[in-house]
């Protein structure tokens, strides 16, 4: 008998995410397109997050229990080298797809040959799954591609990418811890194309246990988006357009973290 192959293989990661992971699974289970798999990466989660993914009767889901805790780099890069699929969408434990998302952007990368890279629109909800804020900057190609260099525009969950594209530029930086996807973004910038899908395909879930709260945390942000930026100008990434966008970004960050290292 054939088994069949997923065209689309859904990656995501999670550590100690019980509140919405089984929303967030239900969520790629009500998909309108059906040849999906599931790649879920459990980081080594204390809470009730892995009986939770084992109570879930879906054949179509791939679970990965790791034995020890190694980090959202490399477990998106575990999660990338199991992902079967032609194409692979990001959906992060606690956001929520719409039920044509997926349909939707594999009918955008079937047409393109040369497109690495699809992302869309999201609402950004709170834990109440209220929205707060809506995202849909009405960019074009050219104004992408000045501005990504300057800041990250892209949701992570609301990405479908070409797997063998990403796997020819070496998966996730492995030396970044919170800006991985921004760098690996950039490095596809330089080499493929990126489009923007303009409708509201996700929602991104605003919480406390987001990875960026701390004062610690948005320090070392800080840090790795310097390397980003000495990286996007080596590959010739910062021009004429972005330059005083990117002066006036930079400025703004430092003048935060100055006012945060005196009060506190």
């Amino acid at each position: 008998m054939k088994i069949n192959t997923p065209e689309v293989s859904v990656l995501m990661t999670v550590f100690n995410g019980e509140k919405y992971i089984l929303q967030s699974i239900n969520s790629i289970i009500k998909q309108t397109y059906k040849n999906w798999e599931l790649v879920i990466i459990n980081d080594k989660s204390t809470d009730g997050t892995l009986k939770i993914i084992k109570s879930i009767k879906e054949k179509r889901i791939n679970l990965i229990n790791l034995k020890k805790n190694v980090g959202r780099t490399k477990a998106l890069n575990i999660g990338l080298q199991n992902c079967k699929g032609t194409y692979v969408a990001i959906q992060d434990s606690d956001d929520l797809s719409i039920s044509s998302r997926l349909k939707n952007q594999v009918d955008i990368l079937r047409k393109d040959k040369k497109l690495a890279l699809v992302f869309s629109w999201y609402k950004a909800i709170d834990k109440f799954g209220k929205v707060k804020r809506t995202f849909n900057d009405n960019i074009s190609e050219f104004e992408l591609n000045y501005k990504l260099p300057v800041k990250n525009l892209i949701c992570h969950s609301s990405v479908m990418y070409r797997k063998s594209f990403i796997l020819k530029l070496g998966g996730y930086p492995k030396d970044f811890i919170f800006s991985q996807e921004y760098i690996l973004w950039l490095k596809i910038l330089v080499k493929y194309k990126i489009k923007l899908i303009k409708s509201f395909l996700v929602f991104y879930r605003l919480h406390e246990m987001q990875l960026s709260n701390s004062q610690y945390q948005q320090k070392y942000i800080f840090v790795e988006n310097l390397k980003i930026l000495f990286w996007s100008i080596k590959n010739s990434l910062i021009n004429k357009y972005n330059f005083f966008l990117l002066v006036r970004m930079y400025s703004i960050n430092t003048l935060r973290l100055i006012k945060n290292f005196f009060l506190n």
